[in-house]
């Protein structure tokens, strides 16, 4: 699941750093995403983006979608670390291989999947952190 927050803090964060404008984001991505979709993902009003907009976004701000996947998810370059290599990582990039239209028949899938991990978690609550000896 996207988190509207940790989405919009990361793409006003780059903007910034890059000195790049909503325009800019529209050009380098080849127009596969408009300056006004960027704007409002920035603004924290475009919640439910698609993986091809987040791939377009991605290659608008000049970062790569892993890195925008976790900033979406409110994770820190740690847990990216610890994404390399990983299983999730490997079915990401096959994901990525896939034509649109296998991806739309995914699409449920990973509807299912993030319902069923988000019931996991409100059942067992958040993970416990080792208390520090």
């Amino acid at each position: 699941m996207i988190k509207r927050d940790g989405l919009c803090n990361y793409v006003r964060r780059i903007l910034k750093e890059k000195e790049m404008t909503f325009s800019d984001v529209e050009r380098r991505s080849e127009k596969s995403i408009s300056d006004s979709y960027v704007h409002g993902i920035s603004s924290g009003n475009i919640r439910n983006l698609s993986l091809d907009k987040l791939s377009a976004l991605a290659r608008g701000l000049g970062v790569t979608e892993t890195q925008l996947f976790f900033a979406g998810c409110g994770l820190s370059l740690t847990d990216l670390e610890e994404f390399d290599g990983s299983e999730l990582a490997y079915l990401l990039y096959k994901y990525r291989e896939l034509s649109v239209e296998d991806r739309t028949q995914l699409r449920s899938l990973l509807a299912i999947l993030d319902r069923e991990i988000d019931r996991l978690l409100l059942r067992d609550g958040p993970p416990q952190q080792a208390a520090n000896s």
